[in-house]
């Protein structure tokens, strides 16, 4: 009697996300500049530059925000786009988010930066 036996080998070190960013390392970016503010009707829209842990290997992913009583606390997530080694000094991304605010009136934006954020006021007419 003869019996065939078939495995399967699974090798999930070799496996890497390509691009899917599934697998990818998530992280809060550090804000380091205001480059611009732009107003049009209720948005607000910020031109920022934002530190990475490595240079070369980090993508802007998301912005998120929390309000009350006029004002925004907000933060920036980056995403490692490989899992290649990379050059082990700081890096920056430019990024462009918009918040739509409630109404006119005066709005307080504080962007994470380490210690100490970065805050601007913004009039809406």
């Amino acid at each position: 009697m003869s019996l065939l036996f078939v495995g399967t080998i699974s090798l999930p070190g070799c496996l890497r996300d390509m691009g899917t960013g599934s697998n990818f390392r998530v992280s809060q970016l550090a804000t380091q500049s205001i480059n611009s503010v732009a107003v049009s009707g209720r948005t607000v829209t910020f031109s920022l530059v934002c530190a990475t842990p490595e240079a070369g290997c980090w993508k802007y992913l998301r912005t998120d925000q929390s309000a009350g009583d006029g004002k925004y606390l907000v933060t920036v997530q980056g995403q490692r786009t490989t899992n290649d080694p990379c050059l082990q000094v700081i890096g920056s991304v430019q990024v462009s988010t918009s918040i739509t605010v409630p109404g006119p009136g005066t709005y307080e934006f504080s962007f994470w930066q380490y210690d100490t954020p970065i805050d601007t006021t913004i009039t809406i007419p």
